[in-house]
């Protein structure tokens, strides 16, 4: 006989026990109330057998049940994909901005789990940055420290912004609907919001 089969049989046992046992309890009233008492044990054997099949079916869908799987280690995977940053000093404030959201702020989270978080998420000079740093609980703030002393520097990335737009191309003419847009999109979309924000 299959689990759920002989789960089923149980569950309709134990239906049919109740039912015995409600139309006992009526009778029983009925007999005390003429004067009548019953003497025998069938009441009580019935409730005793009811809580032993209720019981027994509990065990029987706990072991059904399908196991719980463990959640994988925070350590390994987040939820959201956090940008990768490569050092480029315009693209910082993005990157902390966002994995300061996720993971810095994150009560979840250890400061070791912080750490490799920040490992994973790190590529060139970023990276080499603080790779000699040990993975302990200590170096998450380290780590962190010298990531904004190299990459935050608010002066040096205005200066890079300034630079940049400087440089670019010159539209030398105002039909030009195409070189118009790009450098509205260039200086607007990008340079001076990123400006904007951090004066």
């Amino acid at each position: 006989m299959s689990d759920s089969i002989a789960r089923d049989e149980l569950v309709y046992n134990i239906e049919i026990g109740e039912g015995h046992l409600e139309v006992l309890e009526n009778l029983e009233s009925e007999l005390e109330a003429l004067g009548v008492e019953d003497e025998s044990a069938h009441i009580a054997d019935l409730h005793k057998a009811i809580g032993l099949g209720k019981r027994l079916l509990t065990r029987t869908e706990q072991a059904e049940a399908p196991p719980v799987p463990s959640a994988p280690p925070a350590m390994f995977k987040l939820d959201i994909t956090v940008p990768r940053f490569k050092g480029d000093l315009l693209a910082w404030p993005e990157f902390w901005e966002f994995f300061e959201a996720y993971v810095h702020t994150n009560r979840g989270y250890s400061s070791v789990h912080k750490l490799c978080f920040l490992r994973q998420h790190l590529d060139g000079p970023a990276a080499r940055a603080i790779q000699g740093l040990p993975l302990t609980a200590d170096n998450y703030m380290v780590a962190v420290q010298i990531l904004r002393e190299r990459f935050g520097k608010d002066d040096i990335r205005k200066d890079l912004l300034i630079t940049k737009l400087l440089n670019l191309p010159a539209v030398t003419s105002a039909d030009n609907l195409k070189a118009l847009r790009r450098l509205v999109d260039e200086a607007f979309g990008q340079s001076l919001i990123r400006l904007q924000r951090k004066t």
